[in-house]
């Protein structure tokens, strides 16, 4: 499945969790903001708080890339999610863990 497949199947969790507003990623989307110069994959914005949303495939797991991401994501100040197939979860437990954010992250899965 391509990336931009589990984004779409990442936006009606967020809606049926009330979200008043989703910005995406994605083609007929408003653009999420930046956060220390990275665009997440999903933005999403509730009553009392903004949930930012990243979404990893199995080969960008573990690239310096998403590790930048995640770092500063998780140290943004809002809620993050990090949302990856189910059979990766455990190598991005352990990515968490490795890069010093484990616990300013929630793993979701597919």
């Amino acid at each position: 499945m391509e990336h931009d497949s589990y984004v779409k199947l990442v936006i009606p969790n967020l809606q049926r969790e009330g979200a008043n507003r989703i910005c995406a990623d994605l083609e007929g989307f408003d653009k999420p903001f930046a956060i220390k110069g990275f665009i997440p994959d999903v933005t999403a914005y509730f009553v009392y708080k903004t949930i930012i949303c990243e979404i990893e495939t199995p080969e960008e797991i573990s690239t310096d890339h998403t590790k930048q991401q995640c770092q500063a994501f998780a140290s943004s100040g809002y809620e993050f999610r990090l949302y990856v197939p189910q059979d990766i979860v455990s190598t991005a437990k352990i990515n968490l863990l490795d890069w010093g954010i484990s616990s300013k992250t929630k793993i979701y899965y597919f």
